[in-house]
């Protein structure tokens, strides 16, 4: 999928105005090719002009990052999933990607040829990345992204022929990721991925599906077209922290969107993420990532990003790729040192659980229990035999008395094969997770019941019952669905 290079007919004499190294004429006598290596430069030839940066298909154009330098734009050989799109650098040095366009920073760019060693290495461990972007236009259902990835040490050219990897190998190839903006006018995602986690674990506001809900960290009164503190149909600032502890390991992901009002007072929202893979996160943020602009939509839509949720307090309640705007803006790039006396901004939210984690298949199904929820703004205890009250409830209003201990109950809802057992849950029910001895008597006493009934057997394969856990490759421990360890 190279693009193939101008070919323009030579029919005078070639003149040249003071050779730059930012423009270098081809050497063959048919044609011309820009070629940048970090300056703006001009050839002239009577009948020949050579395509200047910014008008090209690979190489988009210069955009300055404020402490750091000059970067230039490259644009995607092929952008997955879908078409092609591209991305521009207006004059005034904004980046521009078009719908289905992706590009990466880098250090120089020449036409038809990609390697990663010429990806920028942005280090950003100990330091802040920070810029304005504006979404109008960006409905439910498309995605504008700001991200890091490692591809400046990937040295295989994956499926799309230019070096691009990222932790769900789009293009063939895994590699850290981390999703400072995966956004549009009504969410706002911030994620970690080691190289081995396409979920990730994230923060910010948006999506969920019928069974589960997303990130909460701020609502939609927060963050939305007309809003009184973000009012994403107007240009934001962003801000993405990376503090580095003691060790030198990474410490969080600290995000902080802000805008200014009419009166001329700041008004923000922020979360943190603290760093679950914090040697690997730290060791790629020291060596330098790659930034990374994409704006795109999928077929099958972005509720998991824009989603109303269980809850329904996420940003969209239907997806409409078809009315997003052709384009969005990033710009007033900067990367600055943390002052002393850093600190992250609180979180503000409990995790969710994942929507559907990952189990290992058992034949047919197992049997499916559902058991109540733990209420909204309670965490399970590990130790007692209830739950108890750790932090305020999701929406930020003061944490409640803890209830009364109460015996588990369970429902038989069917059986079912893994990827399914959750989405027989009910609207407030989860998976089991039992840690004491009474939950683990309350289960056994279930599943005797159901036996007695004959929903369950014990033969196979009605013996077995799904719990609410998966195993983390991240961590290499068995974890039940708030992530906690199991045992």
């Amino acid at each position: 999928h190279l693009h193939a290079r101008p070919r323009v007919r030579v029919r005078a004499l070639v003149v040249e105005m003071s050779p730059a190294p930012g423009l270098q004429p081809s050497p063959r006598s048919d044609g011309c090719r820009a070629r940048c290596r970090g300056a703006l430069a001009m050839a002239v030839a009577m009948g020949c002009v050579a395509p200047a940066l910014g008008h090209s298909k690979q190489c988009a154009g210069i955009a300055n990052i404020e402490g750091w330098g000059r970067a230039i734009l490259s644009n995607a050989n092929w952008e997955t999933p879908g078409p092609k799109g591209h991305v521009e650098v207006t004059q005034a040095g904004e980046v521009r990607p078009h719908m289905m366009g992706r590009s990466y920073f880098s250090n120089e760019c020449e036409e038809g040829v990609f390697d990663n060693s010429r990806y920028i290495e942005l280090k950003l461990l100990g330091r802040k990345f920070s810029y304005t972007t504006n979404l109008f236009g960006a409905q439910c259902g498309c995605n504008a992204a700001l991200y890091l990835v490692s591809m400046s040490r990937n040295t295989r050219p994956t499926d799309c022929s230019d070096y691009y990897c990222d932790a769900n190998s789009v293009c063939g190839v895994a590699c850290t990721e981390i999703d400072i903006q995966e956004s549009n006018m009504h969410s706002f995602l911030s994620t970690l991925h080691n190289a081995s986690d396409k979920s990730g674990r994230g923060q910010g506001f948006g999506g969920g599906g019928n069974y589960w809900s997303g990130r909460r960290d701020w609502l939609s009164d927060d963050y939305a077209p007309g809003s009184v503190c973000i009012d994403t149909e107007k240009p934001f600032d962003v801000e993405v922290s990376f503090p580095m502890g003691d060790n030198g390991l990474l410490l969080s992901m600290d995000v902080r969107i802000s805008q200014r009002s009419l009166t001329g007072q700041d008004c923000r929202v922020s979360s943190t993420r603290p760093a679950y893979s914090p040697e690997e996160f730290g060791a790629e943020l020291l060596k330098g990532m790659t930034p990374v602009i994409s704006y795109w939509y999928a077929p099958d839509g972005m509720l998991w990003m824009d989603g109303p949720g269980k809850d329904n307090r996420g940003g969209c309640q239907e997806e409409q790729p078809k009315m997003c705007a052709d384009s969005v803006l990033f710009s007033n790039f900067a990367v600055g040192d943390l002052g002393p006396g850093y600190e992250s901004p609180p979180t503000k939210a409990p995790l969710p659980p994942l929507p559907r984690p990952v189990l290992p298949a058992a034949g047919p199904g197992a049997g499916v229990l559902p058991t109540p929820a733990v209420p909204a703004g309670y965490q399970a205890s590990i130790g007692g035999g209830g739950v108890e009250a750790t932090h305020p409830d999701q929406w930020g209003e003061p944490a409640r008395p803890p209830p009364k201990p109460v015996q588990p109950s369970f429902r038989f809802a069917g059986i079912d094969k893994a990827d399914d057992a959750r989405f027989r849950c009910r609207q407030g029910e989860q998976l089991p997770m039992p840690r004491t001895t009474a939950e683990w008597a309350s289960l056994n006493t279930a599943i005797r019941n159901n036996v007695n009934l004959g929903t369950l057997s014990t033969m196979w394969p009605k013996n077995a019952v799904w719990l609410g856990g998966q195993w983390s490759l991240t961590d290499s421990q068995w974890q039940w669905d708030d992530w906690t360890p199991v045992g």
